[in-house]
């Protein structure tokens, strides 16, 4: 049993650090975008109840930033 408490610990911390790391390059993305393609990506992902929060929160974020939302 501890052998498989370790092996889904590891899986785990692997996944969530897998998800850090995309989520770090999605942000990096919108902050090089233009503006009318980060109203594109807000556009897309405002209303689409399937989207991770994650992902409309970095994008609302974003358009904040820029003065867009």
């Amino acid at each position: 049993m501890g052998f498989f408490d370790t092996l889904s610990g590891t899986i785990n911390s692997a996944a969530e650090s897998g998800l850090d790391n995309w989520m770090r390059n999605y942000k990096q993305k919108l902050k090089n975008a233009s503006d009318s393609q980060v109203q594109a990506k807000w556009d897309e992902v405002s209303n689409n109840y399937s989207i991770d929060e994650r992902i409309k929160e970095a994008t609302k974020n974003e358009m904040r930033r820029r003065g867009l939302l």
